[in-house]
């Protein structure tokens, strides 16, 4: 996954956190969602945005790891 980041192959990233949050490997502070988030950003890949938006909502139905992906520092740099 990281190598696909780095390439900015952020849809294959993408695929990568969906097969480490099956296998449960993902970390609890969901730092390789945020930092795919930020390469879609970065790219204005904004469906990638939505779908990832999606993502982090469903893992978390109290909707406290959506609202901290959207307090990221990131998510307002875009718009500048």
């Amino acid at each position: 996954m990281q190598t696909c980041l780095s390439s900015q192959r952020l849809r294959t990233a993408g695929s990568y956190l969906l097969v480490l949050h099956s296998l449960e490997q993902l970390d609890t502070g969901h730092d390789d969602a945020f930092r795919l988030l930020r390469g879609a950003v970065a790219a204005k890949d904004w469906q990638l945005c939505r779908e990832l938006l999606r993502f982090l909502h469903s893992m978390d139905d109290s909707g406290a790891v959506l609202k901290e992906a959207l307090a990221q520092p990131f998510m307002f740099e875009a718009q500048v």
